[in-house]
């Protein structure tokens, strides 16, 4: 029974105060049976007689796992604190003290449950506009139910530009100096001739958490398109006292971690911080813990809706292949937010140790991957998380590439020169070229690039291109001596294909070099002379610029904005009926298409082009635009100019001739294509329509 006040405190009419026995109302057991309140009157024991009562609140008993529960629910983190959403998230099943949590949410937009091999947190789509979203947590543990609700706001639908240029992030020197082992930008407009944004000295991301040294850099890019996350060995040889006998610890006590920036323009990068992927990984023979992680990657897994990241680990615990040790081998985890990672998975695991691998799922279905080993091993399969343990790569020529990894050759042997070997070149970095950039060699496509990072000669790269990654036919392969990688020597570093809208902004912020500019002679909007669109709809442009490599600007603008606008991407959207003209200016070159807007979206049939392409106007520099099919050819073998920062030129197989024409038809979904460098972005709000006008000083 609860215990009551023997007194009351009295206000009486004129005023005075007093305590006051009480004599209280008999109290029943089920008042208190259960947690509430209730109410006990009484009577005041004194001439006055007054009428008190009292509320009686009941509390619950402290159930069995409550404080674990609450500890649990409070240390839940979403998309790493931040509210706005755009990419998929990690929710937690189960806390640190135990506890056990299921999600609900208020929006069908994330999945709060496990479907199909899909964890729950997957972001099934973008709204067409910002949306909040509730998602509540319930955390269980023992007797105990505590629930926290996260309101979130999920970003609205970015549109997918079209990738036209390149970002290759890396690090550069020789560990000579604290700023050799940080982040650097180069940019290229075709893949070939690339751009340093920086001098030596001039990183453009530092690191300062961990070792304050990052290597070995990977970019990648969301699903959604707009969120990028630049996961890098947490490393400084520099600091560490140099590489060899004067510091032989190198390779048994590194960093654990990854150093991790996120961003959603490639602009503005977040604060590094540190990530462990490595501290679970067994250490074996009476260490405290694995040796390192080392030369990151990760790839979206476009099945299971998450990141696959797998780098190199040296444990004393690897003493499997035939029971040789082999103390570094490859690891995997799988992740959404490069912050919370699943336990690690030996992925490759062969009697050599193996320090570095790239991988990358090709135009067939396949992921192929290539290792830095003894003679640099090609695989492929279409299970990436197929684990490998055997003595050599080659016993694996016989699997079944649909469920396991499949040697597919050494790669001296797939050049045609078994020189190359993992002696001399480490660091691979696989890639392919956009649509656009992609070079004919002997009438084979070569649409990947494979760059080695030649360590033991210290010259920086030295890149392939490949038509076929599962080929074993030399004619698929060739040294990539067009390849020019400017003065800055880069090391073990990420190409990753960007859109033009993107490379300007990169270019914008970072860019603290020129060149030469290279005017454009002639433009042509390809195949379309004029179009039919319903309202609503739209309508991607292409245009051809000649020469090929230009580096003016391309400004696209609507005769009459309330019929049809179009974006700085060459996207037309019908918006009322009529007719407008649409124009493509670049330089001083320009082409035209008409627009005819009728009736609703989706009525008028086909949307195609019913005209031809559009010859456009010649450049100051050049001639009338005609068919636009012309076009200076490029020479053969040119040879790359001194300085390129890593062409190697010690051995390989010479490449044909490059039979890429000079005139080159460049889409402009989504992003707009073959616009180079910009410093400035006007706006101009012109009275018969809508024009995005380009300014550049030039750039790159």
């Amino acid at each position: 029974a609860p215990t009551l006040p023997k007194t009351a405190h009295l206000t009486m009419a004129d005023g005075t105060q007093k305590d006051v026995a009480v004599e209280w109302d008999e109290v029943k057991a089920g008042s208190y049976a259960k947690p509430g309140t209730f109410t006990v009157k009484g009577v005041a024991q004194d001439d006055s007689r007054m009428p008190v009562e009292v509320v009686v609140t009941v509390g619950a008993d402290i159930a069995e796992g409550e404080a674990e529960a609450k500890s649990d629910a409070a240390n839940i983190t979403l998309n790493g604190g931040e509210t706005d959403v755009r990419t998929s998230l990690t929710l937690p099943t189960a806390g640190t003290n135990g506890s056990t949590i299921a999600w609900k949410s208020d929006s069908d937009l994330i999945t709060t449950s496990d479907k199909d091999g899909v964890k729950a947190g997957y972001l099934s789509k973008r709204p067409a506009k910002d949306t909040k979203v509730t998602l509540t947590a319930t955390v269980k543990n023992g007797d105990a139910t505590v629930t926290r609700e996260f309101t979130l706001t999920i970003k609205a639908e970015v549109k997918k530009g079209k990738t036209t240029d390149y970002l290759f992030a890396h690090f550069t020197g020789s560990e000579g100096s604290a700023t050799d082992e940080q982040m650097y930008f180069a940019t290229s407009k075709n893949g070939l001739t690339w751009h340093d944004t920086r001098d030596a000295g001039d990183p453009v991301l530092t690191s300062n958490v961990g070792e304050s040294g990052v290597r070995d850099p990977y970019l990648v890019r969301s699903p959604e398109g707009d969120k990028f996350y630049l996961i890098a060995t947490d490393l400084s040889i520099y600091h560490r006292g140099g590489w060899g006998k004067d510091n032989p610890a190198v390779n048994y006590n590194g960093s654990l971690n990854l150093v991790v920036w996120e961003s959603t323009d490639l602009v503005n990068w977040s604060t590094p911080y540190l990530t462990d992927v490595a501290s679970r990984i067994p250490a074996g023979n009476g260490k405290t813990q694995a040796a390192m992680a080392w030369a990151p990657e990760a790839l979206w897994d476009e099945q299971a809706k998450q990141y696959i990241v797998y780098w190199a680990t040296t444990s004393s615990a690897d003493e499997q292949s035939g029971g040789t040790a082999d103390p570094t081998n490859m690891y995997y985890s799988t992740t959404r937010d490069f912050r919370t990672f699943t336990d690690p998975v030996k992925w490759i695991d062969w009697k050599e140790s193996v320090i570095d691998t790239t991988m990358i799922k090709a135009d067939d279905g396949y992921y192929y991957r290539v290792s830095a080993k003894d003679k640099l091993p090609v695989e492929r399969t279409k299970n990436p998380y197929a684990t490998t343990v055997s003595a050599r790569p080659e016993d694996s020529k016989d699997a079944n590439p649909e469920t396991d990894w499949q040697f597919v050759g050494n790669f001296g042997d797939l050049v045609g020169n078994a020189g190359w070997t993992g002696a001399s070149l480490e660091g691979p970095e696989l890639f392919r070229y956009n649509d656009d950039d992609v070079l004919a060699k002997d009438g084979k496509s070569m649409k990947y690039g494979l760059m080695w990072d030649q360590f033991a000669s210290g010259k920086g790269y030295l890149p392939f291109y490949s038509a076929d990654l599962g080929s074993t036919d030399t004619a698929d392969w060739a040294q990539a001596s067009e390849v020019n990688f400017g003065a800055l020597k880069k090391r073990h570093g990420t190409i990753l294909p960007i859109t033009a809208a993107e490379y300007q902004a990169v270019m914008k912020a970072f860019n603290k070099k020129t060149v030469d500019c290279v005017p454009a002679t002639s433009v042509t909007i390809d195949g379309r002379g004029t179009i039919d669109l319903g309202v609503g709809d739209t309508a991607t442009l292409n245009v051809k610029i000649e020469p090929a490599d230009s580096t003016d600007d391309i400004t696209w603008s609507s005769s009459d904005g309330t019929v049809a606008s179009v974006d700085a991407e060459g996207v037309v959207t019908g918006l009322k009926t009529g007719t407008a003209v649409i124009t493509v200016k670049v330089g001083d070159a320009t082409a035209t298409v008409t627009v005819t807007v009728k009736g609703n979206g989706s009525d008028n049939g086909n949307n195609g082009a019913t005209g031809g392409e559009n010859g456009g106007t010649g450049g100051e520099n050049g001639n009338a635009g005609g068919t636009g099919n012309g076009g200076q050819e490029r020479p053969n073998n040119p040879s790359a100019p001194s300085g390129t920062g890593g062409q190697g030129d010690d051995g390989g197989k010479t490449p044909a001739g490059d039979n890429r024409s000079g005139g080159e038809t460049r889409s402009l979904s989504k992003t707009g294509v073959a616009v180079a460098s910009i410093v400035g972005v006007i706006v101009l709000l012109a009275v018969a329509g809508t024009a995005l006008a380009m300014w550049r000083r030039r750039l790159s």
